[in-house]
């Protein structure tokens, strides 16, 4: 009967440890796909920064990285740039 026992006690504990590691797993997959969604908004502020100062849209920050873009900009002479 122990030994049965022993067996049933080393199946549960390898589920348990199946369960953890897919849980584990669905957390790194969420976490990474935030993360990825993070760097594409910061490359897209860089850039509408860039395209801002070429065309002559006033910014209210010094550098790309304190930018927060909006979805109009007015430039010099008053042109408003949608972006």
């Amino acid at each position: 009967m122990t030994r049965d026992n022993n067996i049933k006690n080393i199946i549960i504990i390898i589920i348990i440890i199946i369960i953890i590691i897919i849980i584990i797993i669905i957390i790194i997959i969420i976490m990474a796909k935030e993360q990825y969604l993070k760097r594409h908004d910061r490359v897209c502020a860089q850039l509408h920064f860039n395209i801002c100062k070429e065309t002559g849209v006033q910014l209210d920050k010094k550098h790309w990285y304190e930018h927060v873009p909006k979805s109009v900009e007015t430039g010099y002479g008053g042109n408003v740039t949608i972006l």
